[in-house]
């Protein structure tokens, strides 16, 4: 075997990916693992005099320029627009009254507001409610897909007062029960002492059965909204673009996510028009020609925007409430004379729900 079967073997990839029978991405995968394999048979010597596989040929490998250019994935795209959020929070009495029941209402608002993912929610111990030394409550929770147990995110003080209504329905249904062993959400049926909590399956399925009894969900411009997007996960999604829209640094952004990484931490939100504008602008007012004009012969002054840690993002589900806070504040910049902070994700009360207004096109 030699380079001809390697060339071979990347002919058939590429005509597999061109039938679309492989996507980009596993051609690019099974290409990097196959090099990998072939190094390292070599790197243990296996294709020494005697080896396993003695006699293949020095040319029988993947060079690097063998391997295809992984595309960039697309600019996230998963968050829930303001208009749709606003509806279904309109919505979530139904889901209590006609399609489930209070927990599972309950652990839908949980995402919404705190972006946790639904397994976390799910797992949630009744005594998961706690206060900073200046009595903000934050909420502790496990974070089992990186193993990091005992998180501690900050929360509006309405996202606790939920909490606390919860904490005290749970308790007056389970007293006997010790308290580190109640859950927040304790399933509703077969659980007598409260000990066994909804699952990640009863929350989707609920969900589902909700988001399709719904009616028609409308964009700002009056078409309909796919409703085969709106998963639980997807709000925490939205928590991450909506956290971003208004401009929180990314390092505080990450921190709220609890990523180890802020390569994960850029697939959950993009950066709006609105604050690409924003950075053109700045920089053309500082633009001169060979004459010493600004842009245009006069240059154009441009606000600078302030950092807003996390407590001026709202919940799309809470009126006035002030949303999770940045672990690590960042330190704050001197505002330019005669600047002005750009608009922000804002809210005001509709109709008794929330009012979730953004400035993201």
């Amino acid at each position: 075997m030699g380079r001809g079967d390697i060339e071979a073997f990347l002919r058939r990839l590429a005509f597999l990916a061109a039938e679309g029978r492989i996507s980009t991405d596993a051609r690019t995968r099974i290409c990097r693992e196959v090099r990998h394999v072939l190094t390292r048979m070599r790197t243990l010597g296996l294709t020494r005099h005697g080896g396993p596989a003695a006699g293949l040929g020095e040319d029988f490998t993947l060079a690097v320029g063998d391997v295809p250019i992984k595309p960039e994935d697309p600019e996230p795209n998963r968050d829930l627009p303001g208009e749709i959020m606003r509806q279904l929070c309109a919505q979530l009495p139904i889901l209590e009254r006609v399609i489930s029941c209070r927990e599972i209402r309950l652990a839908v608002e949980l995402l919404i507001d705190t972006g946790r993912r639904p397994d976390e929610i799910c797992a949630l111990g009744w005594d998961c409610l706690d206060y900073d030394e200046d009595r903000s409550p934050v909420l502790v929770y496990d974070n089992y897909k990186n193993a990091r147990l005992g998180r501690r995110l900050p929360i509006s003080q309405a996202t606790a007062e939920l909490i606390v209504d919860q904490k005290e329905r749970v308790r007056a249904r389970f007293p006997d029960t010790s308290l580190a062993q109640l859950k927040l959400l304790p399933a509703v049926y077969a659980n007598p002492h409260g000990r066994r909590a909804i699952t990640e399956n009863q929350l989707g399925a609920r969900h589902r059965a909700w988001i399709d009894a719904l009616p028609a969900l409308l964009r700002a411009d009056g078409t309909e909204y796919d409703k085969t997007k709106i998963v639980p996960y997807a709000y925490r999604h939205t928590y991450a673009q909506r956290h971003a829209d208004a401009g929180v640094p990314i390092d505080v952004l990450g921190s709220l996510m609890n990523h180890v990484s802020l390569n994960t931490t850029k697939h959950y939100y993009r950066v709006g028009n609105t604050r690409r504008r924003e950075a053109v602008d700045r920089v053309a007012a500082l633009q001169f020609d060979r004459h010493g004009n600004g842009s245009g012969g006069k240059p154009r002054r441009c606000s600078t925007p302030s950092m807003p840690d996390a407590q001026s993002v709202k919940s799309p589900c809470r009126s006035g409430s002030a949303p999770s806070r940045p672990t690590s504040p960042p330190a704050a910049r001197p505002a330019r004379s005669g600047s002005a902070a750009p608009a922000v994700t804002t809210s005001a009360p509709l109709g008794g729900h929330f009012r979730y207004v953004s400035d993201r096109d």
